[in-house]
Parts: structure tokens; C-alpha cells; sequence
């Protein structure tokens, strides 16, 4: 499907098209999920941190500062794919559990090891 609105795009969105950090298939989105993506991307785009309180499974709370890499469907939910500063390491964070999302004023850096290539090449390592 992608390769098809592909060959009608001018030259200028075919760039964008190539360097996207959305992942999904056609599905809907929450409100609440779509606000809390909008901001992200924008963040991504940018390469801003940000900041939210995350709910895990069990309830408990707790804040993270990120650098937000990329956004994924999971078949159910959407995630967040992120190199959490707390935990020094690649997360993913469902966006039905994200709480007080903010933008951060400064910038992460393109850190090798860091990177949405390596947070995918993580993850297809884990399913080998």
C-alpha cells in the first residue's frame, strides 16, 4: 500500500516518506492517543526530549525522561520506542499509560547506539 501512494507523491513529500518514524497499519485512534501522538511526533521531528509519568501494568507510577525515537503499533496499542534516561537503556511505552506528557526545552544528541536504527535493530535481534 505504501509503495503506491508512494508514485503519486511529489519529489519533495517522497524525502519525508523515507525518513518517517510512524509505524502502522490503517486502524483508529483514540483521542486521548492521537493528542498524546501528535505531540510526540513533534518531538521526534525535532529531537526533543520529554518528560511524562508512566503507569505500569501493576499501578505503579513513576517520571521519565526520554529521547522519543519513533512510534509503533503493536497489534493493539501504540508505543512510544524511546532511549529512557532513568534506566539507561531502549524502552518501549504504551501511550494509553503516558501521563503529563511535556517537551523538554533542549535537544537530545545523535548518540551511535542511541538511535531509531538501533532500537529496531534491537528488537529484531530479541525475535531472531
Amino acid at each position: 500500500m505504501l509503495s503506491k501512494i508512494e508514485t503519486v507523491l511529489p519529489d519533495g513529500l517522497k524525502q519525508r516518506l523515507d525518513q518517517t518514524r510512524l509505524f502502522s497499519p490503517l486502524t483508529r485512534i483514540p483521542a486521548e492517543t492521537a493528542a498524546c501522538m501528535a505531540n510526540l511526533r513533534g518531538a521526534i521531528d525535532s529531537c526533543h526530549r520529554v518528560r511524562f509519568c508512566y503507569t505500569r501494568a501493576d499501578g505503579a507510577t513513576s517520571q521519565r525522561t526520554v529521547w522519543p525515537l519513533g512510534l509503533f503499533f503493536w497489534g493493539s496499542v501504540w508505543t512510544l520506542g524511546a532511549w529512557c534516561e532513568l534506566r539507561r537503556a531502549f524502552r518501549n511505552f504504551r501511550l494509553d499509560r503516558v501521563n503529563e506528557l511535556s517537551l523538554c526545552d533542549d535537544t537530545f544528541p545523535h548518540i551511535e547506539g542511541r538511535t531509531l536504527q538501533d532500537l529496531i535493530n534491537k528488537e529484531r535481534n530479541c525475535h531472531d
